[in-house]
């Protein structure tokens, strides 16, 4: 019985010892299976090179409201958009208000119209509120040439009909913002 026994004792010895290895072999085989997917990705790098330049402010204080064809010959805030990069551009330009200094009170929008000109095309000039509203005031939108630059004349005033209470002693301050992207084919 003894015999037994001890026979016994090795085959359920060596039947764990088959077992362990066989669980390290399928654990060994599955953490280093590599899988192959059917898609393709594509990561292509541009170069992105915007420049904004500016000239002047874009501020109106202590003005007056004018007609449309006096606020046309206002000096206008240039600025100009240059693409140094080597592919297509994707930009939209905005209008952010500038935070103000104590004290000041902002001209609402309803009260200011603008007028641009990109180069060298006037454009009528409108009420800034058909920009859209502060943050997302869209100055002009399009796509830009490698080497190119658009040169623009932006030019505010305070609108005829805006009254006293709308404009008088308040301030518009502004800033440029471009948000730009390239696509990819």
């Amino acid at each position: 019985m003894k015999d037994a026994l001890k026979n016994n004792k090795k085959i359920i010895i060596l039947a764990v010892a088959i077992i362990i290895i066989l669980l390290l072999g399928i654990a060994f085989a599955y953490l280093t299976t590599t899988l192959y997917g059917e898609k393709e990705y594509l990561v292509r790098a541009g170069s992105l090179g915007l420049r904004l330049e500016e000239e002047n402010e874009l501020t109106l204080e202590k003005q007056i409201p004018l007609e449309d064809s006096e606020g046309m010959k206002l000096n206008g805030f240039n600025f100009s958009l240059i693409n140094e990069g080597k592919i297509d551009s994707d930009f939209t330009i905005y209008l952010d208000d500038i935070e103000l200094s104590e004290g000041e009170s902002r001209i609402p929008d309803s009260s200011i119209r603008y007028s641009l000109i990109k180069n060298d095309e006037t454009l009528t000039s409108k009420n800034m509120t058909t920009m859209g509203t502060n943050p997302n005031r869209k100055v002009d939108f399009g796509t830009i040439s490698p080497s190119q630059t658009i040169n623009y004349t932006l030019r505010i005033w305070i609108d005829y009909d805006a009254t006293t209470k709308e404009a008088s002693g308040k301030v518009f301050k502004g800033k440029l913002r471009v948000v730009a992207k390239q696509s990819v084919d």
